[in-house]
């Protein structure tokens, strides 16, 4: 019985995973050398695929959450990668890191951001165009991260509001007599 409950959890949880493509692009979005989506905010056990739309882009991990597995893909080959590990994943195109050609993945909490930041810093000093996209992408998952507590107390100040109502209707309800419901606007039944 134990094993068939933890193979139903297992088999909800597969369901909830979602799929995420990254494009590995020489231009894209008005800029060289990046990856489209640079920046993702995904779910733990969520799968992000890598596609090397135009040639001579991989995937490489520079900084990982901790017992996560780092991630690495062979030049022009297509690379997936299911993420577990709260945290961010900073990773970069080897052959175009010199450009800035990076990205950012956080799954969870942002727990690991201050090894990311410093990362940042090292790669930003190193970049021979693009320099500061990396920050930008790091501001970008801030802001990100800065707006879903707003969101999820929006959604819980609609649920509030919702039951509201729905408590309201029930009380009218309960007021309201079969004979009220009955009888036209205007006549009483007698």
């Amino acid at each position: 019985m134990k094993k068939i409950a933890l193979s139903l959890i297992f088999a909800a949880c597969i369901a909830q995973a979602a799929e995420h493509e990254v494009k590995m692009l020489s231009w894209g979005n008005g800029e060289p050398m990046v990856f489209d989506p640079a920046v993702l905010q995904i779910a733990a056990g969520d799968t992000v695929t890598f596609i090397p739309v135009q040639p001579g882009h991989q995937v490489d991990s520079v900084v990982v959450p901790e017992g996560a597995e780092k991630m690495h893909s062979e030049i022009d080959q297509k690379y997936s990668v299911t993420l577990e590990k709260e945290g961010i994943y900073l990773y970069t195109c080897v052959p175009h890191r010199t450009m800035n050609m990076s990205g950012l993945i956080q799954i969870g909490k942002p727990i690991n951001r201050d090894a990311v930041k410093d990362a940042i810093a090292v790669l930003e000093s190193k970049v021979v165009m693009n320099k500061g996209r990396l920050s930008k992408y790091l501001e970008q998952l801030d802001k990100m991260n800065a707006e879903a507590p707003k969101a999820d107390k929006a959604n819980t100040d609609k649920a509030k509001v919702d039951t509201k109502a729905a408590d309201k209707e029930t009380a009218e309800q309960k007021t309201t007599t079969p004979a009220d419901k009955a009888a036209p606007a205007g006549e009483h039944q007698h």
